[in-house]
């Protein structure tokens, strides 16, 4: 009903071709058309909106009457959130009609491309816009700022109410309440520092046990949050979850919730793709991982692909570096899981490589899922199902960084079906900033083991292989090569080789092998070089100096 005379208005206003002051009345709802002077109010965190007075009330009804619907925004598209049906656009302006507890708009919020807000006529208590079917019998949620509540629907499915000011939740609370007495309600606010003074958790809980009705804070760990980064960050699904927890058995949430247009997929028009900021690119491990971002690192057997992937697990939880070579800019929240290794070997391996390089992780920046507690679990863990997807999901809260060590263990099953299944799921934990490194084994051909399909929505792809002068007595030492790496460029991207050293407090650590990896191996047996296949000056000469040592050894 909210919605519908939202749309008559709307319709009126375009067909009509002036703006009389009788209209003007009856559109923003005062009963005299001399409003209140200039002033300031306080939105949201750090906002400040202009308060305009009866002119600038003409001014907005006259907005929404040459306004049209908003298919994409800059605001819109800077909080990751779709448009929905009532959000008008004039002149890059994203206009948004307040309505009152009758239904009738009180007022336009007006929002620029930087973000920043300015309300046209005035607030009264009430004021309120609805997002989503309002006639649909599940749950309702009402929340305060406009992307928030965006982000609340598109996670949901349920129509949603943006109350605009923490101390409005009560009123647009009643309001909701009168109109659906037997509907379950839910009060969801962000509570990031310096959002409404932090106030909107004591508002929520207020207006919420004022109507029988249940309250949310966005939280992330233990500190505070929105919803909207929420969203951003972890995806739909979780946030989806945190209102399904909140909701719990209330009455009312029997129901799915209605499918609606505002979910799909929206085109944004190039002006407002034009207009978004360009976000830098972050790093988990640069220049080799971005964030979010998909890699794998693929070796035949007893190459010593897990230590080198135990490397990277300390590396991003401490912040330190791969190889000396690849950086972590700051430490991450890591989840390593292994699905071969005994619990015994991997902890000496850990404990190893931790040594040698000389830093100690904070306990709670690494997490480790074992092989032998993967075998105790009553539930199989395949990430290829829906299943075995859900059997992790526990494990991922906060994580940035997930390494799969390796594929042929967690992941059964084999053939386009499959592999479909991992893809959608890679994809689904980059949409929610999680980087992911794949441990994989190389195939006879040199190439990772299976089809080339998997490599198609990977950032990296890293290939380690023995030199080919190698024997087992030299322990691990391989060639370490990119096969695929974007916006990784020059020296970056040449190969080179390192071997696995005892260190000095008797730790383990890699360290450069003196030979490069795109140079020939020479005898070490006899120093014969063959230098005819060399193929430039500087390469002849130092193979010709690797020779002297070589004899005067």
């Amino acid at each position: 009903m909210i919605m519908n005379t939202l749309v008559d208005h709307m319709e009126e206003c375009r067909a009509a071709s002036a703006v009389n002051e009788m209209y003007i009345k009856e559109l923003v709802g005062h009963d005299s058309l001399s409003g209140p002077s200039m002033g300031r109010m306080r939105l949201s965190a750090g906002e400040s909106v202009m308060l305009q007075g009866t002119d600038a009330a003409i001014g907005a009804a006259k907005e929404l009457g040459t306004a049209s619907a908003c298919t994409g925004h800059p605001y819109l598209a800077a909080r990751g959130v779709v448009p929905c049906k009532g959000l008008l656009v004039r002149d890059m302006s994203l206009l948004v009609p307040i309505l009152d507890v009758g239904g009738k708009c009180m007022s336009v919020l007006r929002i620029e491309a930087d973000g920043g807000m300015y309300l046209s006529n005035g607030f009264r208590e009430g004021g309120h816009f609805p997002i989503g079917r309002m006639e649909s019998t599940g749950p309702l949620l009402i929340g305060v700022e406009l992307a928030t509540c965006l982000s609340l629907h598109e996670c949901s499915g349920h129509p949603v109410l943006v109350a605009f000011k923490a101390e409005n939740l009560a009123p647009v609370a009643h309001m909701a309440r009168r109109r659906y007495p037997e509907r379950a309600i839910l009060l969801c606010v962000d509570q990031d520092t310096g959002t409404d003074d932090g106030q909107a958790a004591t508002y929520a809980e207020k207006a919420a046990s004022a109507i029988d009705a249940k309250f949310l804070i966005a939280r992330d760990g233990e500190g505070p949050a929105d919803f909207n980064r929420l969203h951003a960050r972890y995806g739909k699904g979780h946030v989806a979850r945190m209102l399904d927890d909140a909701l719990g058995s209330a009455p009312g949430c029997g129901n799915p919730p209605v499918p609606s247009v505002e979910r799909e997929v929206m085109a944004i028009d190039y002006q407002s793709f034009r207009s978004m900021p360009v976000q830098k690119q972050e790093w988990i491990i640069n220049p080799v991982l971005p964030k979010p971002g998909l890699i794998m690192l693929h070796a035949f057997r007893g190459v010593g692909k897990t230590n080198v992937a135990l490397t990277f697990a300390l590396a991003a939880a401490y912040g330190g570096s791969v190889f000396g070579r690849w950086r972590c800019a700051r430490p991450v929240q890591t989840l390593y899981i292994d699905g071969e290794m005994p619990e015994r070997t991997l902890k000496e391996r850990l404990f190893g490589l931790e040594k040698g390089m000389g830093i100690t992780v904070k306990h709670d920046y690494l997490r480790i899922i074992t092989s032998d507690r993967l075998r105790n679990g009553t539930r199989k863990l395949n990430l290829a199902t829906t299943e075995g997807q859900d059997i992790l999901e526990c494990n991922l809260h906060g994580i940035e960084f997930l390494i799969i060590d390796n594929l042929s263990t967690l992941v059964k099953g084999s053939g386009i079906a499959t592999e479909r299944a991992l893809q959608e799921w890679l994809l689904q934990m980059r949409n929610r900033n999680i980087s992911v490194l794949l441990i994989h084994h190389q195939g006879k051909s040199g190439e990772q083991r299976g089809s080339n399909s998997k490599e198609d929505i990977l950032d990296t792809v890293i290939s380690l292989t023995h030199p080919k002068s190698y024997k087992m007595s030299d322990g691990a030492m391989f060639k370490v090569q990119l096969t695929k790496a974007r916006d990784v460029f020059g020296d970056d991207a040449k190969p080179f080789t390192v071997r696995l050293s005892e260190s000095d407090n008797g730790g383990i650590v890699w360290m450069p092998n003196d030979i490069p990896a795109d140079l020939p191996q020479p005898n070490q047996a006899s120093g014969n070089i063959d230098l005819f296949s060399i193929e430039t000056e500087e390469k002849r000469e130092y193979l010709k100096n690797m020779k002297k040592r070589l004899f005067c050894r």
